[in-house]
């Protein structure tokens, strides 16, 4: 600290400041804003500029019963946004936006079919949600969840009920072993009854084993493309696997457990963006990039830790305008950071001072916000505003 008869720390030209505050991240804007009275305004305003979330609603309510979520994990976009597909620890619900004019309050309307060896309940719940429960033997529930519209039918229709005429939607089962793939038509919403369409399960892969093609209780799953190729990735084991999205036939696989550049100790969440795949290296607290073509390592970032850029056991991912989000268990707060892993933003508390603990995301740029579960004491669901640019 200077001394009061000393000179004040020299002022740079407003374009050098601005070039260092705009390629450095939380770390070096917290010392630039210590260094002079100007530098700290302007810090600031970068600091704010960098902001990519804001928390904007909580809801749902933890429990067992059919109107309330219990164990919610994993989150998959439906129609572009239109809806979202929640798995829970025995099902996987649909929920659509609450419309205009509907009740708030629960509903609590059912019907159970047996289709293809699978049963499926559907309920109405706040806000207006739909449930699919598969109850395969010796399942332990849904782990990741990946949705896409079947090519061969692409059409959606946008009124206020929703209707996915053909919708492909990717399910992991760490039970059995297993990634199962289902194709579903699925109508209505609201206060009105949900219709089926009549074909379910379209092939699984796995089964427990380290031969390629086998699966270690799979997990987080993302969805990508090489060379026209639609790809499925699964988070599994010490490793990633990749198998082709269409036929589920294996493609190839990349890590092995360890602690070098490459190797994992139990992956967690990935997702895919600009040709690579990023993968949450949970025990290793980091976030590893590689090719989504061949699974060739690109680079890493982090380490065990509580400051900016640091992670402890992270193991949620989501891309969103240009810059990663990551959720950490241990350190139970949420990450911006730029693709190459400079720290931009923390989250850790939401309303109410309760941790911002996410166990995932599923990103609607389109509507300009970020689903995401929780970890209790928080409520199962929220929102977040996309309030940055892209940068």
């Amino acid at each position: 600290m200077r001394a009061n008869n000393q000179p004040p720390c020299p002022t740079l030209p407003d374009d050098a400041v601005a070039s260092v505050l705009a390629h450095l991240g939380l770390r070096e804007l917290h010392l630039c804003a210590h260094l002079s009275a100007a530098w700290r305004v302007q810090a600031n305003a970068r600091r704010n500029a960098l902001r990519l979330l804001q928390h904007e609603s909580a809801y749902g309510v933890r429990g067992n019963s059919r109107d309330k979520l219990h164990n919610a994990g994993s989150l998959a976009l439906v129609g572009g946004g239109a809806a979202l597909l929640v798995s829970e620890e025995k099902r996987v619900r649909l929920l659509r936006p609450l419309g205009a004019g509907e009740s708030e309050s629960f509903e609590s309307e059912s019907e159970s079919a047996i289709r293809g060896g699978v049963a499926v309940t559907v309920c109405l719940w706040q806000p207006g949600l739909a449930a699919l429960v598969p109850n395969h033997r010796g399942s332990s529930g849904p782990s990741g969840l990946a949705t896409r519209l079947n090519p061969r039918n692409v059409v959606l229709d946008v009124q206020p009920q929703p209707y996915y005429p053909d919708l492909i939607i990717y399910v992991s089962d760490s039970g059995t072993d297993r990634v199962h793939k289902l194709r579903r038509g699925i109508v209505g919403g609201g206060s009105q009854s949900t219709a089926l369409g009549s074909e379910w399960p379209c092939g699984s892969v796995g089964g427990y084993g380290t031969a390629d093609g086998e699966l270690i209780s799979p997990g987080a799953l993302a969805l990508g493309e090489a060379d026209g190729t639609p790809l499925l990735f699964v988070s599994e084991g010490d490793r990633v696997s990749c198998f082709d999205a269409d036929s589920l036939a294996f493609r190839f696989r990349f890590g092995r457990r360890g602690e070098a550049c490459g190797e994992f100790r139990s992956p967690a969440g990935l997702v895919v963006h600009g040709g690579e795949v990023l993968v949450c290296d949970r025990l290793n607290h980091r976030v590893q990039a590689f090719a989504a073509a061949d699974g060739a390592f690109r680079r890493a970032f982090g380490r065990r830790g509580t400051a900016p850029g640091e992670f402890a056991k992270p193991e949620s991912v989501a891309v969103a305008r240009a810059r990663l989000i990551v959720g950490e268990y241990s350190n139970k707060r949420v990450q911006v950071l730029s693709l190459h892993g400079v720290p931009l933003q923390l989250l850790t508390a939401l309303a109410g001072g309760v941790p911002a603990r996410m166990c995932d995301f599923a990103v609607d740029e389109t509507g300009g916000r970020v689903h995401a579960t929780s970890y209790a004491p928080a409520a199962p669901l929220h929102t977040f505003s996309l309030v940055g640019t892209v940068g």
